[in-house]
């Protein structure tokens, strides 16, 4: 045998195996146009294929926020109707998830007040389940996002149905198909008791996160 056939064969293993490395390079791009200036709160989304620029789909939403896609970039989420509550009132809208996955049609759907309770102001950062049959998202009040958590919720994606994981939730990842990582982050109220008057003085709160992680597995058929 020559000395040279098991380095080529080695080689030739290499690179079949790191085909679909290659195959998941990003196929798709979205693009928003629009002018918010213009007096209209109306832009445009458009779906296409990066590399011969087909136009896949064009939908025409008030906003596109919290743009997220997929590990393989073959879906995308995003959400519309203003960042907050207060926004959804004034330009007349409503909060909706836009969802699309390739082989697939773009879907809209309501999420404030059809889906959530309205006890949260918006909603941020997607996280997209292995699969893409599940996507995790956080909801939170005004100053949530500044020390970065929120209420953690997850989404099924084909019947739109979601769970409440935990509140305070930072520091999300999926480990699994159907298992999610986190940790919380604790509010400890700030006080002393004043060695003059003894009356406890109040003088704000601090925030320490967990020091482990919490497991949250997706209930079977869900």
């Amino acid at each position: 045998m020559s000395p040279c056939l098991p380095l080529l064969l080695a080689l030739i293993v290499f690179i079949f195996a790191a085909a679909p490395a290659y195959a998941q390079k990003p196929r798709y791009i979205l693009t928003v146009t629009g002018n918010p200036d213009s007096g209209t709160s109306i832009f445009t989304q458009t779906l296409r294929e990066k590399r011969t620029g087909r136009i896949i789909w064009v939908r025409h939403f008030p906003d596109a926020r919290n743009v997220t896609w997929s590990k393989d970039h073959r879906a995308v989420a995003f959400q519309t109707g203003g960042s907050t509550q207060q926004d959804s009132v004034r330009f007349k809208t409503a909060f909706r998830f836009v969802i699309w996955k390739a082989g697939e049609r773009v879907v809209s759907f309501f999420t404030w007040p059809a889906m959530l309770p309205l006890r949260d102001d918006y909603t941020e950062d997607f996280f997209w389940s292995p699969d893409k049959k599940h996507l995790l998202f956080r909801t939170g009040v005004s100053g949530d996002a500044d020390i970065g958590q929120g209420s953690l919720w997850c989404l099924n994606v084909a019947t739109h149905h979601v769970i409440l994981i935990d509140d305070s939730v930072r520091r999300v990842r999926w480990t699994g198909p159907r298992r999610v990582k986190y940790r919380l982050l604790y509010i400890a109220p700030g006080h002393y008791l004043d060695p003059e008057t003894r009356h406890e003085v109040h003088y704000g709160a601090s925030a320490y996160e967990s020091s482990k992680s919490r497991l949250w597995r997706v209930p079977k058929g869900f």
